[in-house]
This record gives structure tokens, C-alpha cells and sequence, in this order.
């Protein structure tokens, strides 16, 4: 991805297999990070505690929104296009482009222990890598 972005140089890489979340600054009072998607690729569907605010960096996304309802909204992200997602709310991204996405995310609000959860994740699959 790009070395155009200072933060990215000096930030938490976790790879989570298939994808990797970069965490740039985190406390209980505000996060934020990016995720790289490769071509292909998504996150499993899931939700914040608060609100989830993106912008996409570089390449494209897809963040699929599941209302109230259940029902998906599609959102396409192209570079430079920002969307906010409400807390509590389930959603999938995704990058079925053909070129490397970058999202950068920010949270207003405690994310520590979903940050600490991904942490974890990212130990357990590089231990399985190495076996």
C-alpha cells in the first residue's frame, strides 16, 4: 500500500487474515486506523459500539449497511468519498475492485476492547502461520 502516508509507516499493522487494519492512535475517548482490503476481498459483517466514520483513501470500497429492517444499502466509495455509520449498526466491507483499497476509519467513543479483540485475532493467526 502506500508509502505516501506518513501514519501509515509508524502505525499497528495487524494482519487479519486476508486483510490488514492499521492502528494509528487509540484511547478510550477517540481511534482511528485504516484497513486494507486487497482486490477481492471483505470483512466479515459486524458492528460498532459508535458511530464508524470513513473515508476512502485510495482504490475503491464497498460498504454494504444493514438497516433496522435487515435490509442491505449498498454504498460504492471511490477515492476521496466519506460515509458515516451509525453505532450499532451491522455492515460488511468489502473490495471486489481490482486494485488495493485503502479506508481510513475514526471513532469518537471507546473501541478499546474491539482494537484489543482484533489484537488477539492477529497474534492467534500469526501463530497458526508459524506451525
Amino acid at each position: 500500500m502506500s508509502t505516501s502516508i506518513p501514519q501509515l509507516q509508524d502505525a499497528e499493522r495487524l494482519d487479519l487474515g486476508g486483510y490488514t487494519v492499521y492502528i494509528v492512535s487509540a484511547t478510550h475517548a477517540r481511534s482511528e486506523g485504516y484497513v486494507e482490503l486487497p482486490p477481492g476481498k471483505e470483512m466479515q459483517r459486524h458492528h460498532r459500539s459508535v458511530e464508524e466514520r470513513l473515508k476512502q483513501i485510495e482504490g475503491d470500497s464497498v460498504v454494504t449497511v444493514f438497516g433496522n429492517d435487515g435490509e442491505p444499502v449498498v454504498h460504492e466509495l471511490p477515492r476521496g468519498a466519506e460515509l458515516n455509520i451509525p453505532a450499532v449498526t451491522e455492515h460488511i466491507h468489502a473490495n471486489p475492485y481490482g486494485k488495493p483499497s485503502l479506508t481510513h476509519w475514526r471513532f469518537e467513543g471507546d473501541i478499546i476492547d474491539t482494537l484489543e479483540e482484533q489484537r488477539m485475532l492477529a497474534k492467534r493467526l500469526e501463530e497458526e502461520r508459524s506451525t
